[in-house]
């Protein structure tokens, strides 16, 4: 668990297609394999995410 602080302009990860597998990552960052469940929170708040990440 990590605490996080959520900024103005938020990116997110792009999903990677299951068809890949694991073997191929590249350099993209980790996608979230189901989305966190208190992903509600106002702007410049900080939040505690909880999901898995498939790496």
């Amino acid at each position: 668990m990590t605490d996080v602080r959520l900024a103005s302009v938020s990116t997110v990860s792009k999903v990677t297609s299951l068809s890949q597998g694991c073997g191929s990552h590249g350099n993209e960052p980790p996608a979230f394999v189901l989305p966190p469940r208190n992903a509600r929170v106002t702007l410049g708040a900080e939040a505690r995410l909880e999901g898995k990440v498939r790496l």
